[in-house]
């Protein structure tokens, strides 16, 4: 007993850890709707009140007009990356054979290797062909029940993703309508008193994060479709959007993508579309590996290694969402701490 009295500050601080983490784990997931829609409110809360302030419209009202305006720009948006997508299959499904324009690509690399490292051209291409023919074929003969199987699954995930957007706005809304209301009927409550101090840091820190994250993801998409632009892709805004969405998630980066296009020009003899496409890699790297600890760092005020480490920790523990919840965890779990400890309150 002696010895749980003597680091009693140790032991809370690590149940405080571990109640976090299981909140973030299993309750957050299910709460996400809601969450999104009060942090949304809370963010333009400001820019509502100066509208009723102002122009004597109701914070409601304001929340609709604001989503008619964010879902029409996303339509938009998506309509135009859709169209984009559409262009790209229709070059590759009517106007050419996928199959035929990828063994022509396998040929020229052929030669572009026994070129530069004597590789017998023939022998190699024979073997490629040969294999990526018998894939193809497979492919050809497994793909229809797996598609019809995917097809099910994705309508299903649609219908979810649907739902949930649909909730959130309707929650963005009521939370933007009920905000004062709510604040002022809490106001009152000791715990009302310690969740908005606990509330505001941790808010204040993932306003940061998120702002942070989204100018490093523009950032990259911009350099990457510069980049491909530049190296003569005719879908370059749609490659490089969907390049700086990967570059968000871990191990998969601006690599997956540039790095096997940037041999494939190198090997057909375009020096000069690999030698922009490394550029644009380099560009995409110092962006996010320099920007990113330093500028997510300062927002959070966390020491930059910090940072790297809830991003690591969080994918091992949380998955994929762990790039953002992982970072989320620290920030509640420093704000708890010194919330226990009434000396280091900011």
């Amino acid at each position: 007993m002696a010895f749980f009295q003597k680091y009693q500050t140790i032991w809370k601080k690590a149940g405080i850890a571990g109640g976090v983490y299981l909140a973030m784990k299993y309750l957050v997931p299910l709460m996400i709707p809601f969450l999104i829609a009060a942090l949304a409110a809370y963010w333009v809360r400001p820019l509502f009140l100066k509208l009723e302030r102002y122009c004597k419209i109701k914070p409601a009202f304001s929340a609709m007009v604001f989503l008619v305006i964010f879902v029409g720009g996303m339509s938009f948006l998506l309509y135009f990356l859709l169209a984009q997508l559409g262009g790209l299959a229709s070059r590759f499904l009517v106007n050419e054979r996928p199959d035929i324009y990828i063994e022509q690509v396998l040929l020229n690399c052929c030669q572009a290797a026994e070129r530069m490292l004597g590789f017998p051209a023939e022998q190699v291409e024979y073997v490629l062909v040969t294999q990526f023919r018998v894939f193809a074929d497979e492919m050809q003969a497994s793909w229809m029940p797996k598609a019809m199987d995917g097809s099910m699954t994705a309508v299903k995930g649609v219908g979810k993703a649907l739902a949930a957007v649909l909730i959130t706005a309707i929650s963005f809304v009521m939370w933007s309508g009920d905000f004062e209301k709510i604040r002022e009927e809490a106001s009152g409550l000791v715990l009302w008193q310690k969740a908005v101090r606990l509330a505001k840091g941790v808010l204040e820190a993932i306003g940061g994060y998120v702002r942070a994250q989204c100018i490093i993801i523009l950032l990259i998409m911009g350099a990457c479709t510069t980049g491909f632009f530049f190296a003569g892709s005719p879908y370059a805004l749609l490659f490089g959007i969907c390049t700086g969405i990967l570059d968000a998630l871990p191990v998969l980066g601006t690599g997956i993508v540039i790095l096997p296009w940037l041999l494939v020009q190198i090997l057909q003899g375009n020096y000069g579309a690999a030698f922009i496409l490394a550029l644009t890699y380099g560009a995409c790297t110092v962006i996010r590996e320099v920007l990113e600890p330093r500028l997510v760092g300062k927002r959070l005020g966390l020491f930059p290694i910090l940072v790297l480490m809830s991003v690591y920790v969080g994918v091992k523990l949380y998955g994929m969402s762990g790039i953002v919840l992982g970072p989320i965890s620290l920030l509640v779990i420093q704000e708890l701490w010194r919330e226990m400890e009434p000396g280091e309150r900011k």
